[in-house]
This record gives structure tokens, C-alpha cells and sequence, in this order.
């Protein structure tokens, strides 16, 4: 916010997806808004692989270029932004309870670990939610709202949707067991642009989304706790210009 009200030309932001999903919601819908640039140090990067950006620092520093430029899309849920995923359900909840000391240790690979062992307390719920005025009911324990195309916390998922093409997309399992999950597991792998057999897959602009089921829906934005349901989501197309 300081760097909008004083004219900065470039607001840099050396870290993870926690720090740059920061940053950009205190840009966001900001007048006089600066560019924005990162350096990836964090733990996955989803961002910085979104956008082609050297995950390695010195080597992102030496590829960044001033005159180049990208418009990034920004998703608002309720009054909060998030510059990569929304997440609800059972790996939501083993990506916000993943310890510094598991992260430190393990990497990505920790998110990974404690997915797995959340599976066995897998618990479906019922959502409604209204994508561009359509209105359908689903029933997952994993429901993700996407700005980027990468999920590399558990791998690159999805084929089209990228962070500038002024839509969101809605990725969930269609599952009410354990078995149903895993079975979804290699149509993901495989990358998803389309509702397959066991995941659905939706672009949209708009979305409501009401949680219908008794639960913890374990909310959360790029990895922090998330606001309280029903959930009203929108992209802000072309949102933040970010140096690449």
C-alpha cells in the first residue's frame, strides 16, 4: 500500500507463494498501482512456475528482464485475493497443518506425505455452487479454485487454464471413498482440461459456492487460512503487471 501511495515504479518480493500471495493482495485493486517482481525462495514456487520463472534465485535474477511484462489475474473470494489457489477439504487441510520443520526437511515431497495420511480420514461434502449463473451440486473431499495452472504441490494438473487468460478454474474428485481418490489420481497425472470420470473441471469468471453438509471444510488461500462460507469468487482479468 505504501508503494502505491508513493509512486513506486517496482515492488519486489524475495520468497515463497505465502509472501508473493501477500504482496499482491496489497496491491490488488490499488490505484497507482507499481509493477510487481519476485524471486522465488519458497518451498514449491507455484506461481513462479506458472509464469516460467527460474525457481533457482540467482538465476531468476539474471533472467529478469524490466521490459518485460506480464498482466497477472487475480482471484477475489469474499474481501480477500489470492494469486494462485482457493482449497477446501481433506488436502487443504494436510497443506495448511504441514510443519516448517516437515517443509524444511522433506520439501514438497512433506505436502505429499501428509495428503496420504489425511486420506484415511476422508470425509466428502456437499457443496452448491453457481458457476457464471449455472447452478450444480457436488460432492468431494477435495475442491480446489485455481488462478494458475500449477498445483505442484502435488503435480502440474492442468493443460490450459494459465495466469493471464482472464479465467479461474473449479478442479474437484468426485469421490465418496478412499478408492474413488486414488482412482482419480492418474486422470490428473495425465493433466486435466475437462471433467473426466472421477474429477471435474470447469473455467468460469463467477462463481458462488455454499458448503450444504455438516464439516470442517478446511478452507484455504495459497496456503493460509481462508474466509468463512458461502464463498462469492470472481477474477480481476489482468489484474497485477509482474516483471519477468
Amino acid at each position: 500500500e505504501k508503494a502505491c501511495e508513493e509512486d513506486y515504479e517496482g515492488f519486489f518480493v524475495m520468497g515463497g507463494d505465502g509472501s508473493v500471495s501477500e504482496a499482491i493482495a496489497g496491491l490488488a485493486e490499488k490505484y497507482n498501482q507499481p509493477k510487481f517482481g519476485f524471486i522465488p525462495m519458497g518451498t514449491v514456487n507455484d506461481l513462479a512456475r506458472a509464469l516460467e520463472i527460474p525457481l533457482n534465485p540467482a538465476e531468476a535474477i539474471e533472467a529478469m528482464d524490466f521490459n518485460r511484462t506480464v498482466n497477472l489475474d487475480v482471484g477475489k473470494v469474499n474481501d480477500r485475493y489470492y494469486s494462485n489457489m482457493l482449497a477446501a477439504g481433506t488436502f487443504a487441510k494436510s497443506v495448511k497443518d504441514t510443519s516448517i520443520e516437515d517443509k524444511s526437511k522433506f520439501g514438497k515431497l512433506a505436502y505429499v506425505i501428509n495428503g496420504f495420511r489425511e486420506l484415511q480420514n476422508n470425509e466428502p461434502l456437499k457443496y452448491e455452487v453457481i458457476l457464471d449463473g449455472e447452478t450444480f451440486n457436488i460432492e468431494t473431499s477435495l475442491l480446489a479454485v485455481t488462478v494458475s495452472g500449477a498445483m505442484s504441490t502435488f503435480g502440474d494438473f492442468f493443460k490450459n487454464i494459465d495466469p493471464s487468460n482472464g479465467k479461474l478454474a473449479i478442479f474437484y474428485t468426485k469421490d465418496k471413498s478412499v478408492i474413488d481418490m486414488i482412482m482419480g489420481i492418474p486422470e490428473a497425472l495425465d493433466g486435466v482440461d475437462s471433467e473426466t470420470e472421477h474429477l471435474g473441471y470447469r473455467e468460469f469468471e463467477t462463481a458462488s459456492i455454499k458448503l450444504k453438509s455438516e464439516g470442517d471444510s478446511s478452507l484455504t488461500i495459497d496456503g493460509d487460512d481462508g474466509p468463512d462460507f458461502p464463498l462469492e469468487i470472481k477474477v480481476l482479468k489482468g489484474e497485477i503487471e509482474v516483471y519477468k
